[in-house]
């Protein structure tokens, strides 16, 4: 198992979340079949979202409570996930929403998540802090100086070589679904100048904005997921969610996108040498040019094809020619005295 955030985007550039949160609906082994297909599909993690009705909704909210007792899995049935994502060879983590299981998953999962909605919860964040593993905090439902308090939340209880290569701030708007002018991707593009991994956790229908967000730096990428059955359910998550098809084609994007971006360093490239001798253009003469007679604009001019003198030449006028030259003819070096 990789040890850093850092470490598990390396490779690829990026790192792919089958954000099943709780899309199993209660059933576990629904769960397992999500496994299965987002590893099938590419995916490089799974993520859950582990809750404690009662430590999350007002006792009041008794309809919120009942339903989430529905679809919730219990501390025992994620440890059985863990050791059958261990088999898949797929990563297992979960966003904890009760701040007294912090330290429980500890031996379950190697990445924590602080969902938008608790990245306010300054004590959560501590806690998860002090476990020294590396941590994904979702940005939804921030403005510019809640994030900047976020952000000195984060310098205050980690180091910052711990930081640099183990959180990810993740640009996120918290709308189920988001429309397209909400997505505000421009932002990452902000994000990605600060010494944070950066992601983008997508609540958009489809995977345009997943691509979007890579192609501005996102190294992070967290899609919901579901079954293809379960697309047309009526709970929000499977709305917004991508099949297991949609998930691959996302990835084999992103890895068309790694091909196209190289290096970032400006060079020739192989297949434009081809091109050099068609498309640049080099010194000919315009007319017959005589032994001695001088090189001025009106007997030369740069023409294709290249392969000569180039157009950045200086001080080729007025030079003498060293023996008679033809009409349109390639003027070399060698053709007059330095």
């Amino acid at each position: 198992m990789k040890n850093t955030l850092f470490q598990r985007i390396k490779n690829n550039n990026f790192f792919i979340i089958a954000e099943i949160g709780n899309n199993h609906g209660g059933n576990i082994l629904k769960a397992k079949k999500l496994i299965i297909e987002a590893k099938k599909a590419g995916a490089d993690a799974v993520k859950f979202q582990f809750i404690n009705p009662e430590n999350l909704v007002s006792t009041n909210e008794n309809k919120r409570i009942k339903q989430l007792k529905k679809i919730c899995l219990n501390f025992k049935q994620f440890e059985l996930l863990n050791k059958f994502c261990k088999k898949k060879k797929i990563e297992f983590f979960s966003s904890i929403f009760d701040i007294n299981y912090i330290n429980k998953f500890s031996k379950i999962q190697n990445i924590y998540k602080v969902a938008s909605g608790d990245n306010n919860y300054y004590e959560l964040i501590k806690k998860i802090s002090l476990i020294k593993k590396p941590t994904i905090i979702s940005t939804g439902l921030l403005n510019n100086l809640q994030l900047k308090d976020l952000k000195r939340i984060i310098f205050k209880n980690w180091k910052k070589n711990f930081i640099k290569k183990n959180i990810c701030l993740m640009h996120c708007v918290s709308s189920y679904p988001c429309p397209k002018e909400s997505l505000n991707i421009s932002f990452i593009s902000k994000l990605k100048k600060d010494i944070f991994i950066t992601g983008y956790s997508d609540h958009s229908i489809g995977i345009d904005a997943c691509i979007y967000a890579y192609s501005l730096g996102a190294n992070i990428i967290e899609k919901h997921f579901t079954l293809t059955e379960d697309k047309k359910k009526s709970f929000r998550d499977h709305k917004l969610s991508a099949t297991p098809l949609e998930l691959k084609k996302l990835i084999k994007k992103l890895n068309e996108i790694n091909l196209m971006k190289g290096n970032g360093n400006k060079k020739i490239e192989k297949n434009e040498t081809l091109e050099i001798l068609k498309s640049r253009r080099s010194l000919h003469t315009k007319r017959k040019i005589k032994k001695s007679e001088v090189l001025t604009k009106n007997n030369v001019f740069f023409i294709r094809p290249g392969g000569g003198i180039p157009p950045s030449t200086k001080n080729y006028l007025g030079k003498k020619v060293k023996h008679d030259l033809e009409k349109n003819q390639l003027v070399q070096l060698s053709d007059f005295n330095k």
